[in-house]
């Protein structure tokens, strides 16, 4: 192999690397609602149409996190540092110190983040329920713009559309009127 790529290699797996690497996926993952949810914009009331995040997979997934985290937390409370080293076979990545530390970090930020993901979820909710409210009573449309076709509810004054459709009838349905036939030729007389 060759001696610069061997060293590269050698300084890319070291444990400093390794350690900055799972730490830097420690904080990727934290408040997943912070980079998953949008609430619904200040002037919601005004637009025509109200774009954010209704979906709660966000503040899940931080539910998740934050329990894992957590977890983590009391197993690095409940033991002593020689019981933090002997769980690691005396290779622990950090000490039982900062493990508290981290832990009690990214549990933190995934309470956050749980917070941040349902009430503005709960927000985007309710102003798309306004938005809908807005829109069956004719109000949800932009000022001066005219309802497009096949609107429901129509607009207050607009003329019924014509029907097309059978008025409705009594059942059996009448049958319809017999076509009158063919008159059927008269049978030819017999010759004696």
């Amino acid at each position: 192999m060759d001696p610069v790529l061997d060293a590269t290699l050698g300084r890319f797996y070291s444990d400093p690397m390794k350690r900055s690497a799972v730490g830097l996926g420690f904080v990727a993952l934290t408040g997943c609602s912070f980079a998953l949810v949008s609430g619904p914009p200040a002037n919601h009331r005004q637009l025509p149409v109200v774009e954010c995040t209704t979906s709660r997979l966000g503040p899940i997934l931080d539910i998740v996190w934050t329990a894992l985290q957590a977890s983590n937390l009391l197993v690095a409370v409940s033991k002593n540092s020689a019981e933090w080293d002997a769980q690691f076979d005396g290779e622990a990545p950090f000490s039982r110190g900062t493990a508290i530390g981290l832990y009690s970090g990214f549990a933190a930020l995934g309470a956050a983040g749980m917070y941040f993901g349902f009430t503005r979820t709960s927000a985007c909710r309710d102003a798309k329920a306004e938005w809908m409210i807005r829109a069956m009573q004719g109000q949800g449309m932009q000022p001066g713009l005219a309802p497009q076709p096949g609107t429901w509810p129509p607009p207050p004054g607009a003329p019924p559309p014509p029907s097309t459709a059978p008025q409705p009838g009594t059942w059996p349905p009448p049958q319809p009127a017999p076509v009158p036939s063919a008159p059927v030729p008269a049978p030819a007389p017999s010759q004696p």
